[in-house]
C-alpha cells in the first residue's frame, strides 16, 4: 500500500465516498496527506452549526485545500464570515449557496480577491457588472435566475452578456421556480452555440425557442462538445425535434420536459405527429453515447417502444431511463430491459392502469443485473386502492435493489413472507401510499441495511395498532428519516383529511450509553407539531411553514396520548375532519384523534417531521 505513487493515491481519493476517505486517512502515513486534501477539496455544508464548525477548522488546517464550497438553504452567513472565507480560502474555484439574500453582504472588492473563481451561484445583479469584467475569461459555469435573464433580454443585453464569457462550459437559465413563471424567455439556441463553442452542459427553464427554420431548411450549427441537455420549455414548432437530433451527436444525458404550442392549438396533422416521432428515432440512431433519458412529453409525440428498439439495434447501453406516461405496455417494459440488460441502473416509469399481476412488471426488470434504483408511479390518485403492490415481490426478484420509490398505490406484504434472506435495500420512499403496520414490520426484519426512510402524504390502514403509526426498527442506524403529512384511514379505508401531529422517538444507542437511565420510556421523547401563529391565515405560500415548530410533551401529556382510545364514532368522523392550520401548544389535545407516529431505532442522524427538522 505504501508503495503506491502519489498520483495513484490522488486518483483513488477522487473515486470514493467521503466516508471511505475518512477511513483511508488512518491506513498509513503516506496516505494521510493525499486523502486529507481530497476531503477538504469539496466541502458541502447543510446547517448553520456545520458552518461554524467549518470556520473553526479553518484556524487549524490550511484553507487553501478548499476548492469547492457549497452552502445549502439553512446556512446563514454574515459579512464578517464572508470576509473570513476570502482570507482563509484563497484558491476557491466554486462558491455556491442557495440563500438569495447572501450576496447583499458581499462587497465587490472582496470577491475580486478570489483569483481562481470559475463557478458562482446565481449572482445579484448589483454585483454582476463589477465581477464579470474581471472573471469573464475564467468563468466556466454560470447560473442565471429566470427573472434576471428576462431583465437582460428586455434590455437587449443577454446575448452580449453571454458573448463576454468565451470559456463557459455549463450554462443554466432559470430553475424550478421558473417552471410556473407567467412570462417566457425567448431564446435563440443557435446563437448561443455560436457564442459558446465549449459548452458541454445546457439547462433551460421556461424558455420559448423560436422557429428553427430558414428559407433553406433547418439551419444546423453543431454542438459536438455538449454532453448534457436539459430542456424544460415550450417549443414553437415540432421541427425543433429534428434540430435536436442533428445538433448534438455526443449527447450523454437528455432531459426533455417539453410542451408544443402548436399541439395546444391542435394544429398538427397526423403526418406531423409521424415526422415528430421519426425525429426521436433519428436521435436514437445518432446518439450513440446516450446513457440517461428523461422524457415528459405528449404520448402522441413519443415513439415509445420503437425508440427503445432502435437504441438496442444501435448498441446503445442505457444506464437511466425516466418516462412518466399513461401509455406504458408490458412490451415496452421488455424492450427497455433488453436495451439495458447489463447496464441499466435506474428506472422511473408509470405503470399501466389495471395491472393485476405484479410479476408481469418485476420479472422483466429482474433481467437487469445492475438495477439499483427503481421508481414506480402506480397510476392516478383515484385508483390508489386498485393499484396494489406486494413489497416482498420486489425484494425477492430484485436482490441488487438499493433505492425503491413507490407512488400512489396500496402496499401489502403477502402471506408467504421471507424473513430468512436479508435484503440490501438502503432507501425506501413512499409517496401517497397506503400501508399497514405489517409492511413496516416486514421492512424492519428483512431490510437491516436501510438507512433512509421517507414517507410523504401516506396513509396507514386501520389495523391492530389503532391510531398508532408504528415504525419499529430497533436494529437500524438511520442517516435520515423524513415523514411529512401522514394520515389515518377511516373504517371504509378512506384517508382522513387531517394529518398526524404527534411524534415519539426512541434511540436505543442513547439508552445503552446512558446506563443511569435504563427505562426506555425515559429516553423516548414526545413532540407535538404546532404553529406559533395559531389559526392565523397565511397570505403567502412561502409563509405557510414559518411558524411551524416541534414542542416537547410533558410526562402528563404523554400519559394522555398513551391512554387515549378512539371511539367508533370518532373513526367514522375521520373522513370528514377538517383542519386549516396546525394548533398551538395549548390546544394540542384536539389532535389526539388523528393518531401519533412512534419511531424506535438504534439512532438517526437527521429527522424531519412535516418539513421541520428535529
Amino acid at each position: 500500500m505504501q508503495s503506491l505513487s502519489f498520483e495513484i493515491i490522488e486518483l483513488i481519493a477522487t473515486l470514493i465516498s467521503a466516508n471511505d476517505r475518512y477511513t483511508c486517512l488512518s491506513v498509513c502515513r503516506a496516505w494521510y496527506g493525499p486523502f486529507q486534501r481530497a476531503l477538504y477539496r469539496s466541502v458541502r455544508i447543510h446547517t448553520r452549526h456545520q458552518f461554524k464548525t467549518f470556520r473553526r477548522c479553518l484556524q487549524s488546517f490550511s484553507g487553501s485545500l478548499v476548492r469547492e464550497l457549497f452552502l445549502l438553504n439553512r446556512v446563514g452567513i454574515t459579512a464578517e464570515e464572508l470576509d473570513h472565507l476570502v482570507v482563509f480560502c484563497p484558491l476557491l474555484e466554486t462558491f455556491d449557496f442557495s440563500a438569495d439574500g447572501s450576496w447583499k453582504h458581499f462587497k465587490p472588492s472582496k470577491i475580486l480577491c478570489w483569483k481562481h473563481l470559475r463557478r458562482v451561484s446565481p449572482l445579484d445583479p448589483r454585483l454582476s457588472n463589477s465581477m464579470l469584467p474581471t472573471f469573464a475569461d475564467q468563468l466556466t459555469h454560470l447560473t442565471l435566475r429566470g427573472k434576471d435573464a428576462r431583465k437582460l433580454h428586455s434590455c437587449s443585453t443577454l446575448i452580449p452578456f453571454l458573448a463576454s464569457l468565451p470559456r463557459l462550459q455549463a450554462l443554466t437559465i432559470g430553475d424550478l421556480e421558473d417552471a410556473w413563471a407567467y412570462s417566457e424567455l425567448a431564446l435563440d439556441l443557435t446563437t448561443i452555440h455560436q457564442l459558446l463553442p465549449d459548452l458541454s452542459y445546457l439547462e433551460l427553464w421556461n424558455v420559448c425557442l423560436g422557429p428553427p427554420l430558414s428559407s433553406g431548411g433547418i439551419t444546423i450549427h453543431g454542438a459536438a462538445k455538449l454532453h448534457t441537455l436539459k430542456l424544460m420549455s415550450h417549443l414553437s414548432s415540432w421541427h425543433w425535434f429534428h434540430y435536436l437530433a442533428y445538433t448534438y451527436p455526443n449527447i450523454k444525458t437528455m432531459i426533455l420536459n417539453l410542451r408544443l404550442k402548436v399541439l395546444l392549438q391542435r394544429s398538427m396533422s397526423p403526418k406531423d405527429f409521424v415526422e415528430a416521432q421519426e425525429a426521436f428515432l433519428i436521435m436514437a440512431r445518432s446518439y450513440t453515447r446516450l446513457s440517461t433519458v428523461v422524457v415528459d412529453i405528449s404520448p402522441k409525440l413519443w415513439p415509445g417502444q420503437r425508440f427503445l428498439d432502435t437504441l438496442e439495434r444501435t448498441g446503445t447501453c442505457l444506464k437511466e431511463y425516466h418516462c412518466i406516461q399513461k401509455g406504458w405496455t408490458p412490451q415496452m417494459l421488455k424492450a427497455l430491459t433488453v436495451c439495458g440488460a447489463t447496464t441499466l441502473s435506474k428506472v422511473h416509469i408509470s405503470l399501466w392502469k389495471g395491472t393485476r399481476d405484479l410479476l408481469e412488471i418485476i420479472q422483466p426488470l429482474a433481467n437487469c443485473r445492475q438495477l439499483e434504483d427503481l421508481d414506480l408511479s402506480c397510476g392516478e390518485e383515484d385508483f390508489v386502492v386498485h393499484n396494489s403492490c406486494t413489497l416482498n415481490v420486489f425484494l425477492n426478484h430484485l436482490p441488487n435493489l438499493k433505492h425503491l420509490t413507490l407512488h400512489t398505490c396500496t402496499l401489502y406484504v403477502s402471506q408467504e413472507k421471507d424473513y430468512t434472506s436479508e435484503h440490501g435495500l438502503r432507501q425506501l420512499t413512499l409517496e401517497d401510499v397506503c400501508f399497514s403496520t405489517a409492511v413496516m414490520d416486514y421492512v424492519s426484519r428483512r431490510c437491516r441495511s436501510l438507512c433512509d426512510l421517507r414517507l410523504d402524504y401516506c396513509t396507514k390502514l386501520r389495523d391492530h395498532t389503532h391510531q398508532e403509526i408504528r415504525i419499529d426498527m430497533p436494529h437500524h442506524v438511520f442517516r435520515s428519516i423524513r415523514i411529512c403529512h401522514t394520515f389515518l384511514s377511516s373504517e371504509d379505508r378512506k384517508r382522513c383529511n387531517v394529518d398526524s401531529t404527534l411524534l415519539s422517538l426512541a434511540q436505543l444507542d442513547k439508552q445503552r450509553r446512558w446506563r443511569k437511565n435504563t427505562d426506555l420510556d425515559g429516553l423516548t421523547r414526545w413532540y407535538h407539531m404546532g404553529d406559533t401563529n395559531g389559526n392565523k391565515v397565511h397570505e403567502e405560500e412561502e409563509e405557510l411553514t414559518r411558524g411551524w415548530c416541534l414542542q416537547r410533551l410533558t410526562h402528563e401529556e404523554i400519559r394522555l396520548v398513551k391512554s387515549f382510545r378512539m371511539e367508533p364514532q370518532q373513526w367514522k368522523n375521520l373522513e370528514n375532519a377538517i383542519r386549516n392550520t396546525y394548533k398551538t401548544k395549548k390546544r394540542w389535545e384536539t389532535d389526539l384523534p388523528y393518531g401519533y407516529i412512534s419511531i424506535r431505532c438504534r439512532s438517526v442522524d437527521r429527522l424531519t417531521f412535516n418539513h421541520v427538522e428535529l
